[in-house]
C-alpha cells in the first residue's frame, strides 16, 4: 500500500459545499500554521517591541478564526475534511522564505513586517472568498462569522501598513547612519 500526501487541491470537490468546506478546513489549518510559525519567528525580532507586538496581534488574530466559525459550523452539521498541514505549508512558508538570515536587524524588521503584511491580506482574501461561497451554499451564518474575521484581517492590515512605513523609515536611517562617510577613511 503506498503511502501519499494530498494538498486542499488534491482533494477535488464533487460540488460546491465540499469545495467551501475544503475552503474552510485549509483556512483554518493555514491559521493553525501561522501561528506556530510567528512564535518561532517572534524570537528573532525580540529586538524591536514594535515588531513583536505586532506578530503578537497577528498571532491572536490567527487564533480566534476557530472560535468564529465552531459555533455556526456546528449548528450546519458541517464536518470539514481531515487536511494535513502539508496542505497549507507552503503556503505560509511562501512568505517568511523571503526573509534573509544575515541582515541588520532594522532590515530585517522591514522584511518581516513587509511579509506580515501580505500574509495578513492574504488570509483575509481566502476569508472573504469562503464567506461568498458560504452565501452560494446556503450557510449565512458562517457566512457572517467569516466576514467578521475578514473584516478584522483587513482592520490588522490597515495598521500593518502604518507599521510597514514606519519599520521601513527607521531602516532607511539606520542604513544613512551606518553608511560611512564620503571621503573619510
Amino acid at each position: 500500500m503506498s503511502s501519499t500526501v494530498h494538498t486542499a487541491h488534491d482533494l477535488l470537490p464533487d460540488n460546491l459545499c465540499e469545495m467551501f468546506l475544503r475552503d474552510v478546513a485549509a483556512l483554518l489549518v493555514t491559521s493553525r500554521l501561522i501561528t506556530r510559525s510567528l512564535f518561532a519567528l517572534r524570537s528573532e525580532c525580540e529586538f524591536s517591541t514594535e515588531l513583536t507586538k505586532t506578530i503578537d496581534t497577528v498571532a491572536a488574530l490567527s487564533d480566534c478564526g476557530e472560535p468564529y466559525l465552531r459555533k455556526p459550523l456546528l449548528e450546519a452539521g458541517a464536518v470539514l475534511p481531515a487536511l494535513p498541514e502539508s496542505a497549507a505549508s507552503s503556503v505560509v512558508t511562501e512568505f517568511f522564505s523571503s526573509i534573509p538570515v544575515k541582515v541588520t536587524p532594522s532590515v530585517l524588521a522591514a522584511e518581516v513586517i513587509s511579509s506580515l503584511r501580505l500574509l495578513v491580506q492574504h488570509i483575509e482574501l481566502k476569508a472573504m472568498l469562503a464567506a461568498e461561497s458560504a452565501v452560494l451554499v446556503g450557510q449565512n451564518r458562517l457566512s457572517r462569522a467569516l466576514l467578521k474575521w475578514a473584516a478584522e484581517w483587513r482592520a490588522c492590515g490597515q495598521i500593518l501598513r502604518a507599521v510597514t512605513v514606519r519599520i521601513r523609515a527607521k531602516a532607511y536611517v539606520a542604513d544613512l547612519d551606518s553608511s560611512p562617510t564620503p571621503g573619510v577613511a
